[in-house]
This record gives C-alpha cells, structure tokens and sequence, in this order.
C-alpha cells in the first residue's frame, strides 16, 4: 500500500510537470523542446501488457538518451485514477493504453520504432 502510495503521488507530480510544460509552451511559442508523455497501466496482471511496456519502456530510454535535453520525457499511470490527468486525457481520443501524447498534439497508440517517433517530433 505505501508503495502505491508513493507511486500516486509521483505520478500527481508528473501530471502537474506536463500541465506546466504545456503552459510554457503557450507562454514561448519558439519553445524547442519537445514534451512526451508516456500514459500507461501501472497495476496490471496481464503479461502481455507488461512485457508491452517494457518495450515501450526502452524506446523511449532509447530516445531519450539520443535527444536528451531536447526532450521531456513524462511517464504517468493512469490506473491512479487523478482527476487532474483524466481531465486533459478527455481531450485526446485514446481508445487503449499505453500511448504517447507528443508535443500536446499526436497521440500514439500502436508501438512505434524510434524512428516513427523522430518523424512526429520534426
């Protein structure tokens, strides 16, 4: 349970992060840093969903370490049920998790290289 716990409120702290990212980029429109955020399934029993974001797990590591500061990387769980998230999460037409939100505007539901990634950050 404390763990849980933990887990909520780091994921409380990463929504807030993304709701500020998305503020500053109203804020400096010539922003060049891109923002992704990874929304997944954090208590899961399913081994095929967990061996899913393992994978996506290690192309966004991947990506991450190629971009480094040119990049956000944001991951968040959704099964935390925080209001905060599921309200900017309506705004997105996600039908299965785990999906990438990049740069507020793509969200990606199908697992992808980091390649098809790059495509979508330029």
């Amino acid at each position: 349970d404390k763990i849980d716990a933990q887990h909520k409120k780091y994921d409380i702290m990463r929504t807030f992060l993304w709701i500020n990212t998305m503020k500053t980029k109203e804020i400096c429109k010539n922003n060049s840093v891109h923002t992704i955020v990874y929304i997944y399934n954090f208590n899961t029993d399913d081994l095929t969903e967990k061996a899913t974001n393992s994978v996506w797990s290690k192309i966004l590591e991947d990506l991450k370490n190629k971009y480094g500061d040119e990049i956000i990387l944001i991951p968040i769980a959704d099964d935390n049920k925080i209001i905060a998230l599921n309200s900017i999460l309506e705004n997105y037409e996600i039908s299965e998790y785990p999906v990438l939100i990049i740069d507020d505007e793509y969200a990606v539901e199908e697992l992808s290289s980091v390649e098809e990634i790059e495509k979508l950050l330029n």
